[in-house]
């Protein structure tokens, strides 16, 4: 929780020092929508996801607040592949069963790790990757 509190004033910090009520609203954004779709797997993975995927979720968009909203976006898409490799793997060498919990806090924290040194041009060529035309 200090994680989040210290986001949320810096958010407001950031938007009263730039003055720029506008910019407040963008950043409240990303942050919402982000929180909302985590906020939304929780609640249809019924415990699946749990709620410490949420909270990370959160941390990690005040995190990129500053950074372009496809970092965000790529750490979103980047952790559910690297999770879904983990698990296809897993079950293929049968270690595992379909019934078997995977923590997803890890993987969020290596595609967060992987997006943030591989820079923009990498979440935009995942996000051009991942999109279908």
């Amino acid at each position: 929780y200090t994680a989040i509190a210290l986001g949320l004033i810096n958010i407001v910090g950031f938007s009263i020092y730039s003055k720029s009520f506008d910019y407040f609203i963008q950043l409240a954004i990303r942050v919402s929508l982000l929180s909302f779709t985590f906020a939304a797997l929780y609640i249809i993975s019924k415990g699946g996801i749990g709620i410490g995927d949420l909270k990370l979720g959160f941390v990690f968009a005040i995190v990129l607040l500053f950074e372009e909203w496809l970092m965000l976006l790529s750490v979103f898409i980047l952790s559910f592949l690297l999770a879904g490799i983990m698990a296809t793997a897993l079950l293929l060498l049968r270690k595992s069963n379909r019934r078997t919990a995977i923590s997803f806090g890890p993987f969020m924290l290596v595609a967060m790790w992987i997006t943030i040194v591989m820079g923009p041009n990498f979440a935009t060529n995942l996000i051009q990757l991942w999109s279908i035309r």
